[in-house]
Protein backbone atom coordinates (compact mmCIF):
# COMPACT_ATOMS: atom_id res chain seq x y z
CA UNK A 1 0.00 0.00 0.00
CA UNK A 2 1.72 3.46 -1.19
CA UNK A 3 1.25 5.49 2.19
CA UNK A 4 3.47 8.01 4.18
CA UNK A 5 2.78 5.78 7.09
CA UNK A 6 3.75 2.64 5.71
CA UNK A 7 7.03 3.78 4.92
CA UNK A 8 7.41 4.61 8.80
CA UNK A 9 9.39 1.58 9.63
CA UNK A 10 10.26 2.76 13.42
CA UNK A 11 7.27 2.80 14.60
CA UNK A 12 3.62 0.05 14.08
CA UNK A 13 1.71 3.05 12.31
CA UNK A 14 0.84 1.17 9.40
CA UNK A 15 -0.26 -2.54 8.95
CA UNK A 16 2.84 -3.17 6.91
CA UNK A 17 5.11 -2.73 9.71
CA UNK A 18 6.56 -6.01 10.92
CA UNK A 19 4.91 -5.78 14.36
CA UNK A 20 1.37 -6.30 12.62
CA UNK A 21 2.42 -8.67 10.28
CA UNK A 22 4.03 -10.72 13.01
CA UNK A 23 0.75 -10.22 14.84
CA UNK A 24 2.36 -8.68 18.03
CA UNK A 25 -0.38 -5.79 17.78
CA UNK A 26 -3.71 -6.02 19.93
CA UNK A 27 -6.64 -3.45 20.69
CA UNK A 28 -8.31 -3.92 23.67
CA UNK A 29 -11.55 -2.31 24.32
CA UNK A 30 -11.74 -3.45 27.92
CA UNK A 31 -9.08 -3.17 30.48
CA UNK A 32 -9.63 -6.80 32.02
CA UNK A 33 -8.81 -8.60 29.11
CA UNK A 34 -5.80 -5.97 28.75
CA UNK A 35 -4.35 -6.67 31.92
CA UNK A 36 -5.59 -10.60 31.62
CA UNK A 37 -2.53 -10.70 28.82
CA UNK A 38 -0.15 -8.47 30.18
CA UNK A 39 -0.32 -10.91 33.02
CA UNK A 40 1.83 -13.48 30.73
CA UNK A 41 4.48 -10.77 29.83
CA UNK A 42 7.73 -10.47 31.55
CA UNK A 43 8.59 -7.08 31.28
CA UNK A 44 7.03 -3.70 29.95
CA UNK A 45 8.45 -0.56 29.30
CA UNK A 46 8.08 2.09 27.14
CA UNK A 47 6.27 6.48 26.80
CA UNK A 48 2.83 5.14 27.69
CA UNK A 49 2.08 5.43 30.92
CA UNK A 50 -1.37 4.12 31.01
CA UNK A 51 0.18 1.09 28.85
CA UNK A 52 2.93 0.90 32.24
CA UNK A 53 0.21 1.41 34.85
CA UNK A 54 -1.54 -1.14 33.13
CA UNK A 55 0.75 -3.99 33.25
CA UNK A 56 1.74 -2.67 37.27
CA UNK A 57 -1.59 -3.77 37.63
CA UNK A 58 -1.50 -6.96 35.99
CA UNK A 59 1.37 -7.65 38.33
CA UNK A 60 3.89 -7.57 35.53
CA UNK A 61 6.95 -4.59 35.67
CA UNK A 62 7.39 -1.65 34.20
CA UNK A 63 9.49 1.29 33.50
CA UNK A 64 7.98 4.30 32.03
CA UNK A 65 10.25 6.68 29.91
CA UNK A 66 8.84 10.25 31.14
CA UNK A 67 8.61 12.22 28.12
CA UNK A 68 6.87 15.14 30.00
CA UNK A 69 5.64 17.02 33.14
CA UNK A 70 2.79 15.27 33.72
CA UNK A 71 4.37 11.31 32.77
CA UNK A 72 6.99 12.67 35.25
CA UNK A 73 4.66 14.01 38.07
CA UNK A 74 2.91 10.57 38.08
CA UNK A 75 5.73 8.56 37.75
CA UNK A 76 7.46 10.73 40.83
CA UNK A 77 3.97 10.48 43.26
CA UNK A 78 3.72 6.62 42.46
CA UNK A 79 7.27 6.25 42.57
CA UNK A 80 7.32 3.69 39.03
CA UNK A 81 10.45 3.22 38.18
CA UNK A 82 10.75 5.41 35.53
CA UNK A 83 14.08 7.04 33.32
CA UNK A 84 13.63 10.33 30.84
CA UNK A 85 13.06 9.82 27.17
CA UNK A 86 15.38 12.51 26.45
CA UNK A 87 18.44 10.64 28.45
CA UNK A 88 18.01 7.13 27.52
CA UNK A 89 20.36 5.80 24.31
CA UNK A 90 19.32 4.86 21.41
CA UNK A 91 20.88 1.61 21.96
CA UNK A 92 20.13 0.92 25.07
CA UNK A 93 19.25 -2.42 25.95
CA UNK A 94 15.32 -3.23 27.87
CA UNK A 95 17.38 -5.96 30.31
CA UNK A 96 19.51 -2.59 31.54
CA UNK A 97 15.90 -0.91 32.21
CA UNK A 98 15.03 -4.21 33.69
CA UNK A 99 17.93 -4.56 36.10
CA UNK A 100 17.75 -1.12 37.40
CA UNK A 101 14.09 -0.84 38.30
CA UNK A 102 13.60 -1.00 41.71
CA UNK A 103 9.36 -1.45 43.04
CA UNK A 104 10.24 -1.21 46.74
CA UNK A 105 9.18 2.07 47.22
CA UNK A 106 5.92 1.81 44.31
CA UNK A 107 4.89 -1.11 47.10
CA UNK A 108 6.07 -0.39 50.13
CA UNK A 109 4.71 3.63 49.95
CA UNK A 110 1.46 2.56 48.00
CA UNK A 111 -0.79 2.02 51.49
CA UNK A 112 0.04 5.61 53.02
CA UNK A 113 -1.01 7.13 49.30
CA UNK A 114 -4.05 4.85 48.99
CA UNK A 115 -4.64 5.82 52.73
CA UNK A 116 -4.50 9.73 52.07
CA UNK A 117 -6.76 9.13 49.07
CA UNK A 118 -9.59 7.88 50.97
CA UNK A 119 -9.07 10.56 53.92
CA UNK A 120 -9.51 12.88 51.31
CA UNK A 121 -12.49 11.11 50.24
CA UNK A 122 -13.98 10.59 53.96
CA UNK A 123 -13.21 14.58 54.72
CA UNK A 124 -15.59 15.45 51.86
CA UNK A 125 -17.90 13.30 52.89
CA UNK A 126 -17.87 11.11 49.66
CA UNK A 127 -18.68 7.54 50.48
CA UNK A 128 -16.75 4.56 48.65
CA UNK A 129 -16.90 1.40 49.00
CA UNK A 130 -13.56 1.01 50.91
CA UNK A 131 -14.55 2.66 53.83
CA UNK A 132 -17.99 2.82 53.70
CA UNK A 133 -18.51 -0.88 51.43
CA UNK A 134 -17.39 -4.32 51.31
CA UNK A 135 -14.23 -2.82 49.77
CA UNK A 136 -14.97 -3.80 46.27
CA UNK A 137 -16.07 -7.40 47.23
CA UNK A 138 -19.07 -7.38 44.93
CA UNK A 139 -17.50 -5.32 42.27
CA UNK A 140 -15.13 -7.89 41.83
CA UNK A 141 -17.60 -10.85 41.63
CA UNK A 142 -19.43 -9.41 39.43
CA UNK A 143 -16.65 -8.49 37.19
CA UNK A 144 -15.65 -12.43 37.37
CA UNK A 145 -18.46 -13.13 36.07
CA UNK A 146 -19.08 -11.21 32.73
CA UNK A 147 -17.57 -12.60 29.43
CA UNK A 148 -15.17 -9.71 27.99
CA UNK A 149 -14.24 -9.83 24.36
CA UNK A 150 -10.57 -10.68 23.59
CA UNK A 151 -8.05 -7.92 21.96
CA UNK A 152 -8.46 -7.53 18.26
CA UNK A 153 -5.86 -9.17 16.56
CA UNK A 154 -4.39 -7.72 12.97
CA UNK A 155 -6.10 -9.54 10.46
CA UNK A 156 -3.01 -11.02 7.77
CA UNK A 157 -4.89 -13.69 6.78
CA UNK A 158 -5.06 -13.72 2.34
CA UNK A 159 -6.57 -17.42 1.86
CA UNK A 160 -9.79 -17.70 0.28
CA UNK A 161 -11.84 -18.78 3.08
CA UNK A 162 -10.80 -16.40 5.67
CA UNK A 163 -11.70 -13.42 2.66
CA UNK A 164 -14.91 -14.82 1.99
CA UNK A 165 -15.96 -14.85 5.82
CA UNK A 166 -14.54 -11.51 6.24
CA UNK A 167 -16.72 -10.18 3.48
CA UNK A 168 -19.11 -12.31 4.07
CA UNK A 169 -19.38 -10.95 7.89
CA UNK A 170 -19.11 -7.15 6.92
CA UNK A 171 -22.03 -7.80 3.37
CA UNK A 172 -24.09 -8.96 6.15
CA UNK A 173 -23.18 -5.72 8.71
CA UNK A 174 -24.14 -3.55 5.84
CA UNK A 175 -27.41 -4.97 5.32
CA UNK A 176 -28.64 -5.16 8.65
CA UNK A 177 -27.49 -1.18 8.92
CA UNK A 178 -29.22 -0.48 5.72
CA UNK A 179 -32.57 -1.85 7.06
CA UNK A 180 -31.92 0.20 9.93
CA UNK A 181 -31.66 3.46 8.30
CA UNK A 182 -34.39 2.20 6.02
CA UNK A 183 -36.76 1.84 9.53
CA UNK A 184 -35.29 5.34 11.19
CA UNK A 185 -35.90 6.93 7.95
CA UNK A 186 -39.34 5.66 7.58
CA UNK A 187 -40.12 6.73 10.99
CA UNK A 188 -39.05 10.31 10.83
CA UNK A 189 -41.46 10.65 7.98
CA UNK A 190 -44.06 9.60 10.15
CA UNK A 191 -43.40 12.45 12.47
CA UNK A 192 -42.92 14.76 10.02
CA UNK A 193 -46.06 14.15 8.60
CA UNK A 194 -47.68 14.31 12.30
CA UNK A 195 -46.17 17.42 13.15
CA UNK A 196 -47.12 19.00 9.59
CA UNK A 197 -51.00 17.36 10.32
CA UNK A 198 -50.92 19.11 13.79
CA UNK A 199 -50.18 22.21 12.53
CA UNK A 200 -52.63 22.45 9.95
CA UNK A 201 -55.02 21.83 12.36
CA UNK A 202 -53.68 24.46 15.11
CA UNK A 203 -53.89 27.11 11.88
CA UNK A 204 -57.30 25.58 11.09
CA UNK A 205 -58.54 25.88 14.08
CA UNK A 206 -58.95 29.21 15.74
CA UNK A 207 -57.96 29.56 19.51
CA UNK A 208 -60.63 30.54 21.73
CA UNK A 209 -59.05 34.44 21.93
CA UNK A 210 -59.57 34.56 18.28
CA UNK A 211 -63.02 33.56 18.63
CA UNK A 212 -63.85 35.45 21.17
CA UNK A 213 -62.23 38.61 19.46
CA UNK A 214 -64.42 37.53 16.67
CA UNK A 215 -67.93 37.56 18.94
CA UNK A 216 -67.25 40.66 20.35
CA UNK A 217 -64.95 42.51 18.19
CA UNK A 218 -67.33 44.22 15.88
CA UNK A 219 -69.94 45.14 18.66
CA UNK A 220 -67.70 46.62 20.85
CA UNK A 221 -65.73 48.24 17.78
CA UNK A 222 -69.13 50.13 17.09
CA UNK A 223 -70.16 50.57 20.32
CA UNK A 224 -67.12 52.64 21.18
CA UNK A 225 -66.99 54.60 17.50
CA UNK A 226 -67.80 58.05 18.03
CA UNK A 227 -71.63 59.27 16.96
CA UNK A 228 -71.42 62.19 14.17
Amino acid sequence: MDSPDGRVTQMPTHPDHPMYREDKVRVYVDPVTWMDDLRGFDYSFGSRIHGNIAALLAGTPATVLAFDSRTLELCRYFEIPHRLLTEVPADLDPAVLYEEADFGPLTGNHRERFERFTGFLDKNGLENTFTHGDGGAAFDKRLRSLPFPAGVRPWNDTDLASLTSRFGWLQQRISQLDAHNTELKRELAKSRVGARTAAKAALATPSIYRRARRVVGGPLRRALKPSK
